[in-house]
């Protein structure tokens, strides 16, 4: 084969990956911006319905669970790694061996994961029920349990399926599956919740929640527990068990894929517990960043009923921000693979690595300007009557969004890379000033302490990745930059004051129209905010999956050339 025609094979492969990450994306984010938004209309009909007090606790159970994930080590994102050079190759013997490998050590995780739910389930039920109280201390057995069964299924049966599909750069096989059963399953459970269950069933109490400027008026509500509230537990069960239906059905309908990429004469088994150290403190570091924020909150007052509330404010702020987040991060991780299996090609390394940073630093200029304009008018339209309406909530946790995202780039490469040894340090020291800032503030800023310690926090995380990157590959955020990314932050930083401002300041509530259109919630400026915003979002998903590929054109442009 000619130097020519190797080369023309190699643009045709990153062609056709390019393609199966745009399918990868494109699925993605239907998945996980129908996840989010049903996710936050369930957690609006809970609250109203079902009262703060379960929403609370459901949320907090579901950190809690996350942590039980630590017994995969972070297993998952190391054979990945170990994944991309075999099946990018097509070496099924060596596929195989780490398969092998895989299934083993999850069958063993799966065990170890529902034993510790069980002793989780136990001691919880009994700590936040009461030992007197027999009912509410079997329904939160029940409702941990619930969160609980799922993942044992997924690691014990079908956690290394799901691997290897990813590992190809075939999400979009599980994506769209996955977008279309969560409508059923959350529209099942929220039938449920608001034909079964009506708010004069809810017990009030009103509570002060101190802000960093201002004091806040807020209610919690108690549904208490009785037969019918076992049909709650129905309502959660169905939505939590939807992603490990999907895997399941996926495994099904593509059976025969892992019959072809498994070698049924190969026995060996590929050793990968020396990789599992490192990945597991990277990924419990990563959990303490965003895992433990409920757990402080949930110690932050001696009365129970406003811990809850104040995980349940907590909640539906991320929720909204979840949104965002779970788009434009969603778009990016679904590059992991594609990234994993060509970063190795110096043709068309500096070309990954430059989009990667370029679509990374649209992105977080994006959510930034999003979440502080949609989130606290969004939650203040659905929540009118619980006076829920605080955007410094919102600028804090779209500031803590904006520099996730401007460290992905990196986050990602390590991963595709498997370079978990040389980064694990800066995670776990990450993951110590989150706890340590946000211990020390909980307590006097409860909600804006525990983000404000992110803040902190992934600051550090970004210039000591960045300094990493530098030393390590020879190129950073800073050295891929050019002056469009300048001016697109520069635009960001100036439009979100001013949206701030306004909304601190002159922020309109209602519909009512007897004081003229400027005192109302449609008035120019605020309609304007939400435009803007709009319009930038839709350009930014619109620029990154329709760019046109450059790669593709010059082989049909040589293609032709030949021709004639």
């Amino acid at each position: 084969m000619s130097s020519k025609q190797q080369t023309l094979k190699l643009d045709k492969e990153i062609h056709t990956e390019r393609k199966h990450r745009n399918l990868n994306i494109v699925s993605g984010l239907a998945a996980t911006l129908i996840t989010a938004v049903l996710a936050f209309v369930f957690t609006f009909f809970l609250i109203n319905h079902i009262g703060t007090t379960i929403n609370g606790k459901q949320k907090l159970i579901l950190t809690i669970v996350s942590y039980f994930s630590l017994a995969e080590g972070g297993m998952t994102i190391g054979i990945a790694s170990k994944l991309y050079k075999p099946l990018r190759n097509g070496d099924h013997e060596e596929v195989t061996r780490i398969y092998n490998g895989m299934k083993k050590m999850y069958k063993i995780i799966g065990v170890f994961y529902i034993v510790i739910g069980i002793v989780g389930a136990t001691a919880f039920s009994l700590v936040s029920s009461g030992v007197n109280d027999s009912s509410k201390t079997l329904f939160v057995f029940a409702l941990f349990m619930i969160n609980v069964i799922p993942g044992f299924l997924d690691y014990f049966f079908l956690a290394r399926y799901v691997t290897l599909l990813q590992a190809d750069n075939k999400s979009f096989l599980i994506n769209m599956s996955l977008a279309l059963f969560k409508i059923l399953s959350y529209t099942t459970a929220i039938c449920i919740v608001v034909f079964v269950f009506k708010e004069k069933d809810l017990i009030t109490n009103t509570h002060d929640i101190k802000g960093i400027h201002e004091t806040h008026t807020v209610s919690s509500t108690t549904l208490p527990i009785n037969r019918k509230a076992v049909l709650a537990l129905v309502a959660i069960g169905i939505v939590e068990f939807a992603n490990i239906i999907v895997y399941a059905g996926v495994y099904i309908l593509k059976r025969h894929y892992f019959h072809t990429m498994l070698v049924k004469e190969v026995k060996e088994v590929e050793k990968i517990h020396a990789i599992m150290l490192y990945t597991f403190i990277y990924k419990l570091s990563t959990m303490v960043v965003f895992s433990t924020d409920a757990i402080t909150l949930s110690f932050a007052s001696h009365d129970q009923s406003k811990s809850f509330l104040l995980l349940t404010l907590y909640s539906l702020y991320s929720s909204v921000v979840s949104i965002f987040k779970n788009i434009f991060v969603a778009m990016l991780d679904n590059t992991r693979s594609f990234v994993g299996r060509n970063m190795n090609s110096q043709k068309h390394k500096d070309k990954i690595i430059r989009d990667l940073y370029g679509t990374s630093i649209l992105f977080a200029c994006v959510i930034f300007i999003s979440i502080t304009v949609i989130s606290p008018i969004a939650i203040d339209l659905v929540f009118t009557k619980n006076n829920y309406f605080m955007p410094s909530i919102s600028l804090l946790l779209a500031a803590t969004m904006f520099l996730y995202l401007l460290s992905t780039p990196s986050r990602i490469i390590v991963e595709a890379k498997g370079d978990f040894k040389g980064t694990w340090k800066i995670i776990a020291i990450e993951a110590v000033i989150n706890l340590a800032i946000s211990i020390g503030l909980v307590f006097k800023f409860t909600i804006y302490g525990v983000i404000i310690a992110t803040i902190i926090s992934m600051t550090f995380k970004l210039i000591a990745f960045e300094i990493y990157a530098y030393k390590k590959w020879g190129f950073t955020l800073f050295t891929k930059a050019n002056s469009r990314w300048l001016l697109m932050i520069l635009f960001t930083i100036a439009f979100v004051s001013v949206s701030q401002w306004w909304l601190i300041t002159h922020y309109e509530r209602g519909f009512d129209f007897t004081n003229g259109w400027m005192k109302t919630w449609l008035n120019p400026m605020q309609l304007f905010m939400i435009g803007v915003t709009g319009l930038i979002s839709i350009w930014s998903m619109w620029f990154i999956l329709f760019k046109k590929d450059k790669t593709k054109e010059k082989e049909n442009e040589t293609n032709s050339q030949e021709t004639i």
